[in-house]
């Protein structure tokens, strides 16, 4: 049976994952390590194509944009070992936190994993946007020109906003 519940404060509507999500977020779960048993995994729709993935109702943990998993931006660091990270110059900071994406002269160095999402951190080790390798990401970082990962989540954005807005209590559990 399918719960949905509508919090008080908000039109964000959640329910616990199905099957079907649980083996799509797999990867994810198991490697955060997440007693499925003595957790609950909740997805709740944001936005037009946009969810995010809680843990217990309240801790967010992965977002879908548009069908694209990637960590939320305060749990990236649970998937650095596994997942691409850059490194980007600290001059390149306030534009990626605006949403612009990664250009190549920005990049100081690149930790390539997967070809899936890419954590995108300052030379202090800051999380800084989560995002995706563009196609011809490697062509442009040889010519030091271009764009090297599109800009998916920051804390800047809107997913962050609302989340921040409506899921206050996240803050002692994260």
């Amino acid at each position: 049976m399918r719960v949905y519940v509508r919090l008080v404060v908000t039109n964000i509507i959640m329910h616990p994952i199905s099957k079907k999500e649980v083996e799509e977020l797999r990867f994810y779960l198991d490697h955060a390590k997440l007693d499925r048993k003595s957790h609950e995994v909740w997805s709740a729709k944001l936005l037009k194509n946009v969810y995010v993935f809680l843990i217990d109702r309240s801790t967010p943990l992965l977002v879908s944009i548009e069908g694209t998993i990637i960590p939320f931006i305060e749990k990236a660091k649970l998937f650095e070992d596994v997942l691409s990270v850059v490194h980007i110059d600290d001059g390149a900071i306030a534009r990626i936190e605006n949403g612009a994406d990664v250009m190549a002269p920005g990049v100081t160095r690149i930790n390539e994993k997967s070809s899936g999402p890419v954590i995108v951190e300052s030379q202090s080790d800051k999380v800084v946007a989560i995002g995706v390798f563009f196609p011809d990401w490697k062509e442009n970082m040889s010519s030091k020109k271009g764009k090297v990962v599109q800009n998916l989540h920051n804390r800047q954005d809107r997913i962050y906003k609302i989340i921040d807005r409506e899921m206050p209590e996240r803050r002692t559990g994260s």
